[in-house]
């Protein structure tokens, strides 16, 4: 028994080594050969770093694979988010409450009746100045209002506008009237909708489909913005200037806005005169004064409400520049001055207008304290030589700009009354 016990010690003795070795190992038993061959090799130590290689190098290129994903899809984001972006700036202009189908039917409605008088890109040049749309197809300038048909095209002595929201094709305060030096047409003075811009003749137009409306000759989309003066009841409207190349027509919108302005929007800037009526630096009225003569105009409420209006009141033509405002307002020391822009004369009758003669900018307005408020279509800081002030500020490119006056204290109350009353 004890000869047997050490044989099976033996035996179990030879199968750890067996294990151990992972080599190949004859046993040899009591009647019987028997080999017995043991692979061992997940605990062998070499191939133990071969395998932890392989899946470090496995978990690299997993890992690179998933920064190389990240990438591509921030980049496809990246993209298709600016493509809607772009598409969004440039997409179809809607008409207030309708879709682009139901808008679709409704502009489709005019000039097709004779498709050689179509008015798309037409207008070359264009600007809201406060509240007043210009708008033309040839360059603007004071000079060209004298002949109507290089305005307005060939048959035709104005501008109009028709109503899309209530379907009205004309009315005499949606037009121009060049013979009265009304130049431009004021929005304050139109009722809530979307218009279209066309030319208008002495003919009478039957039809939507004789209307050719016109469309902006830029492949560019534009989109100009401002308020109204506030109405009777303090209200003010927004104007929106609209037209991109996927929309047929530019669309002109006013609509109510409410009764408070954005808070870096003014209704009038009122500012000390920079020149004299000679050309030369001016003697500044204080803000004192200025501030002043508004506390008088709200103590006598049966000519105006002076309240209704936001109003700010700047140290210098720089200050006043910067400032985003409908109108504009030079308040000079010398007696019985009231100028207003050559522009837009025939709103306001109660007042003068004066041009330069004899230089660059000939027929434009002649005080600085007007014409450098107009922006680009006043030639507003192009530096010309010879003409005075030209040069006070950078280029201004801009197609917005104020209705400008140079006013004089001692009459400013009636003046300023006279302005603010022809917007209600």
């Amino acid at each position: 028994m004890m000869i047997f016990k050490k044989k099976e010690k033996a035996t179990e003795k030879k199968e750890d080594d067996v294990l151990s070795s992972g080599k190949e190992k004859t046993i040899e038993n009591d009647s019987n050969q028997v080999k017995i061959v043991i692979s061992n090799e997940t605990l062998s130590p070499a191939k133990e770093d071969k395998k932890t290689s392989v899946f470090k190098w496995f978990f690299r290129v997993l890992t690179l694979l998933l920064v190389i994903f990240l990438l591509v899809w921030s980049v496809i984001s990246f993209v298709t988010l600016f493509k809607r972006t772009s598409r969004n700036d440039n997409s179809f202009i809607l008409l207030d409450g309708k879709n682009q189908k139901q808008t679709t039917q409704i502009l489709n409605a005019f000039g097709y009746d004779e498709p050689q008088l179509s008015k798309k890109r037409k207008i070359k040049d264009f600007y809201l100045i406060g509240s007043q749309f210009f708008a033309s197809e040839v360059s603007l300038s004071p000079a060209v209002f004298s002949n109507p048909s290089a305005v307005a095209g060939n048959n035709a002595d104005q501008l109009s506008l028709y109503n899309l929201s209530d379907d009205v094709s004309y009315s005499v305060k949606s037009s121009t009237h060049f013979a009265d030096k009304k130049y431009s047409i004021d929005f304050s003075l139109l009722d809530d909708g979307d218009y279209l811009l066309y030319s208008k003749g002495a003919s009478v137009l039957t039809s939507k489909s004789s209307i050719y409306p016109y469309s902006i000759d830029s492949d560019e989309t534009i989109s100009l913005s401002g308020y109204t003066l506030p109405d009777r009841d303090g209200a003010r409207k927004r104007i929106t200037v609209k037209n991109n190349t996927n929309s047929p027509y530019t669309i002109l919108s006013v609509f109510k806005a409410g009764s408070t302005l954005p808070s870096n929007v003014y209704d009038v800037v009122i500012y000390p005169a920079y020149y004299s009526k000679n050309l030369e630096k001016a003697p500044s009225p204080s803000l004192e004064e200025m501030n002043t003569l508004l506390s008088q105009m709200k103590q006598d409420k049966t000519q105006i409400d002076i309240d209704k209006y936001s109003i700010r009141v700047c140290n210098d033509i720089f200050e006043a520049k910067k400032t985003n405002a409908s109108i504009s307002v030079a308040v000079s020391l010398e007696n019985d001055m009231s100028f207003c822009s050559a522009y837009y004369s025939g709103f306001y009758p109660s007042f003068a207008t004066k041009t330069l003669s004899d230089s660059p900018l000939i027929g434009y307005d002649y005080y600085p304290d007007i014409r450098e408020m107009h922006g680009m279509i006043s030639k507003a800081s192009f530096s010309y030589p010879g003409v005075v002030g030209n040069n006070l500020f950078p280029v201004d490119l801009s197609r917005t700009g104020k209705e400008s006056f140079l006013i004089s204290k001692n009459i400013f109350i009636d003046k300023v009354t006279d302005v603010l009353k022809s917007k209600l």
